[in-house]
């Protein structure tokens, strides 16, 4: 009985050290057959882990002339915060693609754009797929 109590404390615990949720996003009306998910690990420590998976989309140059990738961008759900570029999403042939990142933040709004490069500092392509994140 005492190991089984054990087990059920040590179960629970780990449990609890990370809360995860899943967050669906909203296509953009033009491709209406875009999908995607994140999947949050809040952690109490504050190093929050996130993981995006989307299927349905295609090249970013059928979306907008020019455009060769996909970026995620996140804005933190706080007054005057901007957008901030937080990596490259990579389509497969498929139209399948992930994307896992870290972040202190725990409420923010975040959208998956079409741009002509990887490097660029605001969003300006056209928006794929947003969801809003929240612990």
């Amino acid at each position: 009985m005492k190991t089984l109590s054990l087990a059920s404390a040590l179960v629970l615990g780990l449990a609890l050290a990370g809360c995860g949720s899943s967050f669906a996003m909203t296509p953009d009306s033009g491709v209406p057959f875009a999908t995607g998910t994140i999947d949050a690990s809040f952690e109490e420590n504050g190093n929050n882990e996130f993981t995006m998976k989307v299927a349905g989309l295609g090249p970013p140059s059928k979306l907008v002339p020019g455009a060769t990738t996909y970026i995620v961008w996140l804005t933190p759900k706080k007054d005057g915060a901007t957008a901030q570029n937080i990596g490259a999403l990579t389509v497969d042939d498929e139209g399948k693609g992930e994307l896992e990142f870290k972040s202190t933040v725990n409420a923010f709004s975040i959208v998956v754009t079409a741009e002509a490069a990887a490097d660029v500092l605001k969003p300006t392509g056209r928006e794929v797929l947003k969801s809003s994140v929240a612990q």
